[in-house]
């Protein structure tokens, strides 16, 4: 079962800490659903950041004008897959950015990985 949030009942600065432990709890293709009255980049950057590969969001723009925000927790092998799948073809600014974001990650990781052995 989905978790449903509706960000505006938690206070702001409990937020973020309660959607990552909402997430953190999730099993497998379990979603954390939030409603909120606005964008929230800083907490998709902040996932990104801290659960690079655990993850999909999906963001819908409700009549409202709130978005509902869709967090699945994924299985880490199938996350190259579905960023293929969302990149592929795409020439846009913003997929470039991804792009080079995941690329830096890699590279940090891969350095890590090398200091470690």
């Amino acid at each position: 079962m989905d978790h449903i949030i509706n960000i505006g009942a938690i206070p702001q600065e409990d937020r973020h800490t309660f959607i990552f432990s909402k997430f953190d709890s999730a099993k497998m293709d379990e979603a954390v659903v939030l409603q909120i009255d606005h964008d929230p980049k800083p907490l998709y950057f902040q996932f990104l950041f801290e659960r690079a590969g655990q993850f999909s969001w999906d963001k819908t723009l409700l009549q409202d004008g709130s978005f509902r925000i869709c967090i699945t927790r994924i299985e880490k092998a199938n996350v190259a897959q579905k960023q293929a799948d969302e990149m592929d073809g795409c020439s846009c600014r913003n997929g470039r950015e991804k792009a080079a974001v995941q690329k830096k990650k890699d590279a940090r990781q891969k350095r890590k990985r090398t200091k470690k052995s």
